[in-house]
C-alpha cells in the first residue's frame, strides 16, 4: 500500500489508511514447481527455516486459503486516504524514483511520512520470502498509521503485503498494485491468527510470507502465508496485470505516517510503541533459478542509519543483525 521513492538507503513513501473490507472467496492455487512458476505438478513451496526442525529442507504444499475480508467494501472504507495516496503516487511517478527522507509539510501541520528498509533491485526477480514480526495488540490513535514490515517484491509484482497498525487495531492486508490500485484484503492480527500463522522468531511472534510470480504470461503474483498448525502454506492473495507502482525495485520496510504537534517533535505513535520491536528476518529473493539471501548488492538500503526523529520517534533504535537479510526497529 505504499509507493517507495528510493534514495540509496532510505525513501519517502505515500500514506494509506487501512480499513475493514469484505472478502470474496479466492481459488486455491492449482500447480507450481519448486521455483516460483506454475506447472502441471502439485504446488509445492520452500519450507521456512523457522518450521519444525524435522521438516526443514523439505517442500511444503499449499492446502488452504487464509480467511479474511476483501472486495469493494475495502475500497469504500479506505475512502479519502486512497485519494491522497493516488495524488502522491502521481507526483512520485513524475519525479522518478529519487527522493529524500524528510518530513512532508501539509496545510495543517508537519506530517512525517518516511520509511527505512531494503529495496531489492531489478534482477529478473520472481519471488521474495521473509519472517515478519507482529505486535498483535497494538492500536494507534487519531490519523496515525504504521506499516511495519510492509513488503512488495520487485520486477512488476502485483501485490504488497503489509503489517498494518491503525486506530482500528492491528491487521495484515494486501494492496493491489495491478488492477484496483487499492486495498484488497484484510485480516485482523487476533489470537486466531497468532495461533495459526505465527511462530516465535528472535523472541517475537512472526508470520512467514512467500510472494511469487505464479505466471509470467499474465504477470500473476501470489502471496502465501505459512500455516504453523498444518505445516503447509495457505493462499493469502493473488492478482494479475501490469504493475502500476512506477517502481522497478521492490521494498521491505518500516513505514510510518504520523503528525507531531510541532516540527521535529515525536509523533503520538512513539509512546504507543514503547517497548515494541519490529523485525524482518530471513529475507530471501528468488532469481537466476535459486533463492538468495538479501544482501547489500541485491537489496540495497539500511545504510546510513537514520535518526529516530526522521521517522517521528526520537527513541527508535535501528539495527541490521545480518546485512541485508535482517533488520530491526526497536523503541
Amino acid at each position: 500500500m505504499l509507493r517507495i521513492r528510493r534514495l540509496a538507503a532510505v525513501s519517502l513513501a505515500a500514506a494509506l489508511i487501512p480499513a475493514w473490507a469484505a472478502v470474496s472467496a479466492q481459488a486455491a492455487p492449482t500447480a507450481r514447481a519448486v521455483a516460483p512458476s506454475h506447472t502441471t505438478t502439485p504446488l509445492m513451496l520452500m519450507r521456512p527455516a523457522t518450521d519444525d526442525p524435522g521438516l526443514r529442507g523439505k517442500l511444503a504444499p499449499v492446502t488452504g486459503v487464509v480467511p479474511g475480508l476483501t472486495g469493494p467494501a475495502a475500497q469504500r472504507l479506505v475512502g479519502p486516504a486512497a485519494t491522497a495516496f493516488r495524488a502522491e503516487h502521481a507526483v512520485a511517478s513524475r519525479e522518478g524514483s529519487q527522493a529524500a527522507l524528510a518530513p512532508a509539510a501539509t496545510s495543517h501541520a508537519t506530517t512525517i511520512h518516511n520509511a527505512w528498509g531494503i529495496f531489492p533491485g531489478s534482477n529478473a526477480d520472481t519471488g521474495m520470502m521473509a519472517d515478519q514480526s507482529i505486535v498483535p495488540n497494538l492500536t494507534l490513535s487519531g490519523q496515525e498509521f504504521l506499516y511495519a514490515p510492509t513488503l512488495k517484491a520487485p520486477d512488476g509484482s502485483c501485490a504488497e503485503l503489509t503489517t498494518a497498525y491503525t486506530p482500528s487495531g492491528a491487521f495484515l492486508w494486501a494492496w493491489d498494485w495491478c488492477v484496483a490500485i487499492d486495498a484488497a484484503k484484510t485480516v485482523p492480527l487476533n489470537a486466531s491468527f497468532v495461533s495459526t500463522y505465527t511462530t516465535t522468531v528472535n523472541g517475537h511472534p512472526a508470520y512467514t510470507m512467500y510472494e511469487a510470480q505464479s505466471s509470467a504470461a499474465t504477470n500473476t503474483w501470489s502471496i502465501y502465508l505459512y500455516n504453523y498448525t498444518t505445516h503447509a502454506y495457505d493462499l493469502f492473495y493473488r492478482q494479475s496485470g501490469t504493475d502500476q507502482s512506477g517502481a522497478p525495485e521492490g521494498w521491505d520496510v518500516y513505514e510510518v505516517y504520523t503528525t507531531p504537534a510541532t516540527t521535529g517533535a515525536n509523533g503520538p505513535y512513539c509512546s504507543k510503541i514503547a517497548g515494541d520491536t519490529f523485525e524482518s528476518s530471513h529475507i530471501q529473493i528468488y532469481y537466476s533459478g535459486a533463492w538468495h539471501a538479501a544482501t547489500t548488492s541485491n537489496a540495497p538500503g539500511l545504510q546510513p542509519i537514520p535518526s529516530g526523529s526522521a521517522l517521528g520517534c526520537s527513541s527508535l533504535k535501528f539495527s541490521v543483525p545480518t546485512a541485508n537479510s535482517d533488520w530491526v526497529v526497536a523503541n
